[in-house]
């Protein structure tokens, strides 16, 4: 609960962190600009007894530190109802990475690396595991800026995530409780504020 927590208020923090505090487009390159974004990923790839496809929220900061170069701070979490033998499944993936653009202002796509710690827990609030373990994302896109302070990014991707490993309960069988293994397809909104 206390990790949860924790990741809850990252979350939060993030979401106010992400204000752009020097004042540029989107798309420019000046470093010490920040923007807030919020994003919507769909995940095409099956996961345990869940094969439709899934949607997941998340936030993301990215300050500039280069003409090309941008620091990407990103929280996601991804729900799933099916687990077999566990019931739900639920991850909240935390990361630091680097973004590249390969244009510095305007239209343009970019590269991203993210390694990431993933909260994980399988099963119900009373009978669940949980586990912390370590992942990665990389993606790539492109970013539109829509006006002078906002932007639209379109982007696919691929998470990865180590898996908790077989857990024994009572006499039952091992169950082998899976990590992410998950194709991301995104649409980002990014806004800017300052002078």
């Amino acid at each position: 609960m206390g990790r949860l927590f924790a990741c809850a208020v990252l979350g939060i923090l993030t979401a106010c962190v992400r204000i752009d505090l020097a004042g540029a487009s989107p798309g420019g390159s000046d470093p010490g600009r920040w923007s807030i974004s919020a994003f919507g990923a769909y995940s095409p790839t099956a996961f345990g007894g869940d094969t439709d496809g899934s949607t997941f929220p998340g936030l993301a900061v990215t300050p500039v530190i280069g003409a090309h170069w941008s620091l990407r701070t990103q929280v996601q979490h991804f729900a799933y109802s099916d687990y077999p033998d566990a019931g739900p499944a639920h991850f909240t993936p935390v990361g630091v990475g680097a973004r590249y653009r390969i244009r510095a202002t305007g239209f343009g796509p970019f590269l991203q690396a993210i390694p990431t710690i993933i909260v994980s827990k399988w099963g119900g609030s009373e009978t669940g595991i949980s586990r912390v373990r370590p992942g990665a994302e990389v993606a790539a896109g492109v970013s539109i800026a829509t006006t002078t302070r906002t932007a639209v990014e379109l982007s696919a991707g691929y998470l990865v995530s180590s898996s908790a490993g077989s857990v024994r309960t009572f006499d039952a069988p091992a169950t082998e409780f899976d990590g992410l293994s998950q194709t991301l397809l995104r649409v980002e909104l990014s806004v800017a504020f300052g002078h």
